[in-house]
């Protein structure tokens, strides 16, 4: 083996192990000690002692060991390998180069234990495929730690650092088919970044970034994030303008703003079994719709767990737990969504849309939350099969042709359903209120139109109440057990109750007060402890082919102050005190065609 040096004019300095014709031993290196100025490596070669200036990798399938030693700068590029395959840089540290590292249309090579710092960039791969980036440790550089560009394919990032960069700790630009794993980005402007590309992020850990702890910028399509974490970054992960990517079992923590993002028209993306904890909002897309929310977990954020704005997406299976506003919030004009099988607990609200409409609300529960279990400040959305479980209510909706079908509210410290505040023309049918502390099914100010039928309310402090409301319509629905009035009316106009059961509740069956103008036919009040029905006092109602059965006081009791009513086709029987009275004088009522077994009428 010889060495050849150039004299002191030479513009480089040549290192070249010369094998013999014929050597017994293959890929023989050498020691190069230190020197000043560019230094160019042909064979596999251990440095002895710091190098200032450039070195040059200008052979294939060699390794280049710094033993530990410094290379510095200044100069273009710190250690180089253009064009190179299978060669191998190691235990180097380089500073103060514009890049310390750089493989430029290369592939099979491997950097790995070194350390770049004060640089522009620590490594960066150009046009480069199948290349291994494994622990090394890149900070302090004036742009991006780590950096792939130009279609780089194939290459593995692996458990390297990228700590206080002013840029991006770990980015992929126009690059696809590469692996980031067990990398660890902390206090850069952004973690780890990839843009127009396609690559597996696997594992990794961003922490303290300015902006972005995880960010996939516009043309990021069929990237797979999976077992990553993002703590106390401003945002955790973010995808902006991205298609179809997956984003599964990743922990986002401490965010000052979101845990998970979706944003501005990213679509097709599947998030699946996350984590978002101690964010303001855990995970939120907006401006985004086609993305499918699965099975995460938000707990524990600062406001909404789970937030959709002016979006269509789909939630399933998904469990938003302890959060200072609501689980579930879709808001901003958000459409068409679909969520099922969501789980809603301990947070200030369960599942809100407000100015949210033409959404599907199936399966989900709301469960112990300290306000509304849901909530439907909208129009035209559809909720079935829902369960509202120990909440401060169960449903309420502010808004019009909502559909309630098929759910159940138990247990909520006030009412179990609620109409309210100009409500209109909506369909509450076939639900279940059970064990409410208040009303299980109430409409209050409730504009017209709203039907409620088919309920069933047991158990609870009073069955229906329709208080202050117009032209509702209250049909077949069964209020038995209650510890108060089984249908309550209160104030208002145009109540229709027809087909209704009131069945061996506390109080009345049917109390109408302080209210005109209803109808109440074909209904039936049995086993009730106070009156089948009452009118306290109420006038200009219409009673007809109802029936008051074994109450413990008065079958149809018309107290005083009670005029102008009608009770036509009628049938008492068998109640405690009696069938019928009327506290008024004659002709104040109208009484035609009722049978009565006892009564006391003008």
């Amino acid at each position: 083996m010889s060495t050849q040096r150039p004299g002191r004019s030479a513009a480089v300095r040549l290192l070249v192990a010369l094998l013999a014709a014929g050597a017994s031993v293959a890929g023989a290196g050498a020691t190069a000690v230190a020197g000043v100025g560019p230094l160019i490596i042909t064979v596999s070669t251990t440095l002895s002692e710091d190098q200032q200036g450039p070195i040059t990798i200008a052979a294939d399938s060699i390794t280049l060991d710094c033993a530990g030693h410094h290379v510095a700068g200044p100069g273009f590029v710190g250690i180089d390998l253009p064009h190179r395959t299978g060669a191998v840089v190691q235990n180097c540290r380089v500073s103060g180069f514009g890049r310390d590292f750089f493989i430029e249309g290369g592939s099979g090579n491997t950097l790995t234990g070194n350390i770049a710092w004060d640089t522009d960039e620590g490594i960066r791969l150009e046009g480069s495929s199948g290349n291994r980036i494994t622990a090394n440790a890149a900070s302090g550089s004036r742009c991006h730690g780590i950096a792939l560009y130009a279609w780089s394919t194939g290459n593995t990032i692996a458990q390297n650092t990228a700590t206080g960069n002013a840029c991006i700790g770990l980015v992929a630009v126009n690059s696809a088919g590469n692996t980031f794993a067990g990398n660890v980005a902390d206090g850069n402007d952004e973690g780890l970044v990839g843009v127009n590309g396609s690559n597996t992020y696997v594992g990794n850990t961003v922490r303290n970034s300015i902006h972005n702890g995880f960010h996939l910028y516009g043309g990021s399509a069929g990237n797979m994030l999976v077992g990553n974490v993002s703590d106390a970054n401003l945002v955790g992960f973010r995808l902006d303008g991205s298609a179809n990517n997956t984003l599964r079992d990743n922990v986002a923590t401490n965010s000052l703003q979101h845990g998970i993002w979706i944003a501005d028209g990213s679509t097709g993306n599947v998030i699946r079994h996350n984590s978002a904890s101690g964010n303001v909002i855990g995970i939120v897309a907006s401006s985004a719709s086609g993305n499918t929310f699965i099975q995460n977990t938000a707990a524990a954020n600062k406001d909404d767990g789970i937030a959709i704005v002016d979006g269509t997406n789909v939630l399933l299976g998904n469990l938003a737990t302890g959060n200072a506003h609501n689980g579930i919030h879709l808001y901003g004009g958000s459409a068409a969504n679909v969520l099922s099988g969501n789980t809603a607990a301990g947070n200030s609200g369960g599942i809100v849309l407000e100015n949210a409409s033409g959404n599907t609300i199936t399966g989900n529960l709301a469960r112990q939350n300290g306000d509304i279990g849901f909530l439907a400040i909208s129009d035209s959305n559809l909720w079935t099969n829902n369960a509202a479980e120990a909440n401060g209510r169960g449903f309420v909706v502010v808004g019009s042709s909502n559909q309630l079908r098929g759910n159940s509210a138990t247990q909520s410290r006030y009412d179990g359903f609620s109409v309210d505040n100009g409500a209109s023309n909506n369909t509450i049918a076939d639900n279940v209120a059970r064990d409410n502390g208040f009303q299980g099914f109430s409409l209050y100010s409730a504009g017209p139109g709203n039907v409620v039928s088919a309920n069933q309310a047991t158990g609870n402090g009073m069955g229906f109440e329709v208080a202050d409301s117009q032209s509702s319509l209250l049909l077949g629905n069964v209020a038995s057990e209650n510890r108060s009035n089984g249908f309550f009316v209160l104030f208002g106009s145009g109540t229709t109750l027809t087909g209704n059961t009131a069945r061996e509740n506390g109080g009345n069956g049917f109390l109408l007060a302080q209210t005109s103008g209803n109808t109440l036919s074909l209904n039936q009040a049995t086993e009730n402890l106070g009156d089948g029905y009452t009118l306290a006092p109420a006038t200009s109602n219409l009673l007809t082919q109802n029936s008051a059965t074994e109450n413990a006081q008065v079958g149809f009791n018309v107290l005083l102050g009670s005029t102008g009513n009608t009770l036509d086709g009628n049938t008492g029987q068998e109640n405690g005190f009696r069938d019928a009275q009327d506290a008024n004088g004659p002709g104040d009522n109208q009484w035609t065609n009722n049978s009565f077994g006892t009564e006391a009428l003008p």
